[in-house]
């Protein structure tokens, strides 16, 4: 709640002007991301770890299901 009151409800936004392909945007970050920690075998920063990456990953899928569940 906290977190989605800094960003302002973007999420929802977003999907109400692009629909699903906003998170396939995001998710394909993510997954950018994980694969970039992996072939490097090791980050540059250092504030996320490749779990909070996939973390972050598993939570914009939660959150597309949640729009799909309850979209206007």
């Amino acid at each position: 709640i906290t977190k989605n009151s800094d960003y302002g409800d973007s999420v929802h936004q977003t999907y109400s002007k692009y629909g699903m392909t906003s998170f396939l945007v995001r998710v394909e970050d993510k997954l950018n991301r994980v694969h970039s920690l992996i072939s490097k075998g090791s980050q540059e920063v250092l504030d996320e770890k490749l779990e909070d990456t996939l973390l972050d990953a598993a939570n914009y899928l939660i959150l597309a299901a949640i729009e799909l569940r309850y979209k206007d």
